[in-house]
């Protein structure tokens, strides 16, 4: 599997997390509880190769819950998506938020995947989910500093774009860190296409907006290609450093 550093001496995970790591490694791409793509996808990467993820894990597909036992099983590492955001939240005692239940969304397939009902008037209880997945789910980044290597990556799961709003003046380092401490919900949320992608200092490997086939510049590289949402989506990983798109569907 090679060596790993993590350089994250904290109590908890910093909201940017360090890995070093030896290559090859698999990043994968929006899973949105497609637990059965995802069980595909990991057999044809094999049991031997580090797996991180961008977010997006639950949400919309029929097993969310199976999607977060096979990445703790595996061993796993990523960062959090907007969809997790919720579920973060909701485990850290924060309030349940029915905005979620609406069916774009997709949060209701998440509840009954663990055997959870938004009940009346009350909410589903964060307490019967299990403790390893609340657990597994506060522990999330928001962004990882990754290393293959020697070779740095940004791991975000909306991406960083022009359109993004940053300081001016900002070297091509700092855009990120400056980012994740004055507006980490862009981080979340404010997605875009692979050609949309701002020059920072390495390659960013994001998801959250789905690309019809997996897709890398010079600036990034796109691995959500509509897993979960789209009828013909597919469940995307880069393999890293060599830039190489294995795909399930």
């Amino acid at each position: 599997m090679g060596s790993n550093r993590n350089d994250d001496d904290s109590d908890g995970p910093t909201d940017i997390h360090r890995i070093d790591v030896d290559g090859p490694v698999a990043i994968i791409g929006d899973i949105h509880g497609r637990a059965d793509l995802l069980a595909k996808l990991l057999k044809k990467l094999g049991k031997h190769m580090p797996v991180f993820f961008v977010g997006d894990l639950i949400d919309r597909g029929p097993d969310s819950f199976d999607v977060v036992e096979r990445l703790m099983a595996r061993g796993a590492r990523g960062i959090r998506g907007n969809h997790e955001e919720w579920m973060r939240r909701w485990c850290d005692g924060r309030g349940f938020h029915d905005d979620v239940l609406q069916r774009a969304f997709g949060a209701l397939s998440t509840l009954d995947s663990y055997g959870l009902k938004p009940g009346e008037p009350w909410a589903p209880r964060f307490v019967d989910v299990p403790p390893a997945h609340r657990r597994f789910f506060r522990e999330l980044p928001l962004v990882l500093d990754l290393h293959v290597s020697g070779t740095p990556y940004w791991v975000i799961h909306a991406g960083v774009h022009k359109r993004t709003p940053v300081e001016p003046g900002l070297a091509v380092d700092e855009v990120v860190p400056w980012l994740v401490e004055y507006e980490p919900w862009d981080l979340l949320w404010n997605g875009g296409h692979i050609e949309d992608a701002r020059r920072l200092d390495r390659l960013v490997v994001f998801g959250h907006t789905p690309h019809m086939k997996p897709a890398a510049t010079p600036r990034a590289i796109a691995v959500d290609t509509g897993c979960g949402l789209w009828e013909s989506g597919a469940l995307t990983a880069v393999v890293l450093p060599e830039g190489r798109f294995v795909s399930v569907s």
